[in-house]
């Protein structure tokens, strides 16, 4: 009798043992359940603030192009952040954009036809010495992008140089997609980031033939123009004596990020953060600034030096390096930083301005 009971107490906490053991996975499985619906939640806020910042963005651009199709200049409504604002319940979302046509384009190191464009090689050698580069380098931008193999000048790098990494790499031959892809070019890849972050607000990777704003071009990529122009940068620079006020520059980099909350980790170094306290509409230029340029003409005018002597000519911008200048913008670069719950998100995304509407080109994404 005794041994039964015995048997039957130990049937029953078998039973409890499974019993509890099945409870307990099922558990596991529900919280699991209610958390990847959390997550895809936050997913979806985000997209939807991200679409909603995209869209705010194209009206924005659509509608200062009707109200002035001819010029972008540094006081310009659309330079004006967007504070943060409550989009959806616990979502906050901030952001601006800034201009990649005052940048010059890497992709435009080559010209239609594949050929190395010998304005743009000089402007990139200009402005990398300017920002003490080694200028030769610019031949390892292009033979990045170029569909040969075989090395340019003393510093460029094919394939040859690329498969001794580790690990190995080859060279895209397409146009450049995206600045990060900067990290990967040989004499670039082993830069620091603050030297990087130098480099970054004034060149840009949007397609071929893009036009070069002079309104909103940085002192360094003004200089990157003509031998000249430093004796004539107060008259056409409107940032004064140097870049540094300019959108993207080193010296704003550090803005802080209102959406975050105060025990948050700084997000990462980035050059393209917005600084939330600017009023472009505000904006007062130098005293000797003589732009906004309304025309090419009037630049051209702006930056020749008439000869004082005969036998000597008048510094003028060449005629093959006037013919992409330009007083308008066609590319820009949105930033938004999106706040879910604790998490913050900051989105990019590449916009192309035409005459009845903005493309989404390109666009990613980092969490912190």
């Amino acid at each position: 009798m005794s041994t039964q009971r015995g048997a039957a107490l130990l049937m029953a906490l078998l039973i409890m043992a499974i019993a509890a053991t099945i409870a307990s996975a099922l558990i596991g499985r529900q919280q699991q359940a209610i958390q990847r619906i959390q997550d895809l939640q936050q997913l979806a806020q985000l997209r939807h603030a991200q679409i909603a910042g995209q869209r705010f963005a194209q009206a924005v651009l659509l509608e200062e192009l009707s109200t002035d199709p001819f010029i972008d200049e540094v006081s310009d409504f659309w330079r004006t952040p967007i504070p943060p604002l409550p989009v959806l319940d616990n979502v906050i979302l901030s952001g601006c954009l800034h201009d990649l046509s005052g940048r010059l384009n890497i992709n435009d190191l080559l010209d239609a036809e594949g050929e190395v464009n010998a304005v743009h090689k000089t402007r990139f050698a200009n402005l990398l010495e300017s920002l003490d580069f080694d200028p030769q380098l610019v031949d390892a931008l292009i033979d990045w992008i170029d569909e040969d193999a075989n090395p340019l000048g003393s510093a460029g790098a094919e394939d040859d140089i690329y498969l001794l990494r580790n690990p190995p790499l080859r060279t895209p031959n397409i146009p450049m997609q995206s600045l990060s892809e900067l990290r990967l070019i040989e004499g670039f890849h082993d830069q620091d980031n603050a030297r990087l972050e130098a480099l970054w607000p004034h060149i840009a990777a949007v397609p071929q033939g893009a036009r070069l704003n002079v309104n909103l071009a940085s002192h360094e990529v003004l200089l990157s123009l003509a031998p000249h122009m430093d004796q004539v940068m107060d008259d056409i620079n409107p940032w004064g004596n140097t870049s540094s006020s300019a959108p993207g520059s080193a010296s704003s980099s550090a803005a802080p990020n209102p959406t975050a909350a105060p025990d948050t980790p700084p997000p990462p170094s980035d050059p393209f953060v917005c600084q939330l306290d600017a009023q472009p509409g505000a904006y007062e230029y130098p005293q000797d600034y003589v732009g906004p340029f309304q025309s090419v003409g009037d630049f051209i005018g702006a930056t020749t030096i008439l000869s004082q002597d005969e036998e000597e000519p008048d510094l003028v911008i060449d005629e093959d390096a006037r013919e992409d200048l330009a007083m308008v913008s066609d590319y820009f670069l949105l930033t938004l930083d999106i706040s879910v719950g604790d998490q913050i998100r900051r989105q990019y995304s590449v916009l192309q301005r035409q005459s009845d509407e903005v493309r989404i080109l390109w666009q990613a994404d980092l969490a912190w």
